[in-house]
């Protein structure tokens, strides 16, 4: 042990020349680890599907109130004002077919939901997909298209489908505030 430490004396002095220039050290630093940070999966509230709801109960509901005024219109309009009702309601079909596309869509986009409403969520797509699926908001819309027997036909879809909406918007009462 005694000759090994001379020999590193010796290289240390070659190394670093007569002169007392300064010994480049080899200094390490330890360098840690990192430490996997447990994911925490992102939950959406009840309030934000609440949100995307309340923003289309209205109309909802209203076309749901007035499909036995529409669907009489539609029969047996002869007067211009029931021709303009009539009218209107197949452009209300056209119209809440889109918004029930278009809660989906925004539904889907949210983080998946807190367990709270999981299974509300569940039943409130289920609920929007017939309602999505009717076909109103192109069948009823354009030139002509809305006197078609393919826009009465979508019509009356949305007329069956729009009672699954409204039960659903009922049990998301707690959570929209009103």
């Amino acid at each position: 042990m005694k000759k090994v430490l001379p020999v590193f004396a010796l290289a240390a002095l070659v190394l670093t020349g007569c002169g007392g220039g300064a010994v480049a050290e080899s200094t390490s630093v330890p360098t840690a680890t990192p430490t996997p940070t447990p994911t925490v999966e992102q939950t959406a509230s009840a309030k934000q599907f609440a949100s995307i709801l309340a923003e289309n109960e209205s109309s909802w509901r209203a076309y749901s109130k007035d499909i036995a005024s529409c669907a009489y219109d539609e029969i047996v309009a002869t007067d211009t004002a029931a021709k303009i009702h009539a009218m209107t309601c197949t452009i209300t079909a056209a119209t809440v077919t889109m918004q029930a596309k278009n809660a989906t869509r925004d539904i889907l986009k949210l983080p998946k939901p807190a367990p709270e409403v999981k299974d509300l969520v569940d039943r409130t797509i289920a609920a929007l997909g017939p309602l999505s699926k009717t076909g109103a908001d192109t069948a009823c819309m354009g030139s002509g298209a809305a006197t078609s027997s393919k826009c009465d036909d979508a019509e009356t879809a949305a007329n069956g489908a729009i009672r699954g909406v409204i039960s659903v918007l009922d049990a998301w009462r707690p959570y929209m505030g009103n």
